[in-house]
């Protein structure tokens, strides 16, 4: 997407319409660029995310496989 006005003020809506036309590539490369590998982790994010791989890890048979989870919602 070539743009000739970078500083232009645009509102959600608009923007949104904007990336609707984007080819599907192009939505990927925004997507991979808004969602970098810096964006910050909270702390209670990270803390429940341990919690149940602890969990997981005490109770294996709790655990779903991914085939089994797949067939039963598709």
């Amino acid at each position: 997407m070539n743009s000739s006005s970078a500083n232009t003020q645009i509102g959600f809506h608009e923007l949104v319409a904007i990336v609707k036309t984007l080819s599907v590539a192009e939505k990927q490369l925004l997507t991979e660029a808004l969602w970098d590998d810096n964006m910050p982790v909270f702390d209670e994010h990270q803390t429940l995310v341990k919690e149940r791989m602890e969990k997981s890890k005490r109770q294996p048979e709790r655990m779903l496989n991914w085939e089994s989870v797949s067939k039963s919602i598709s």
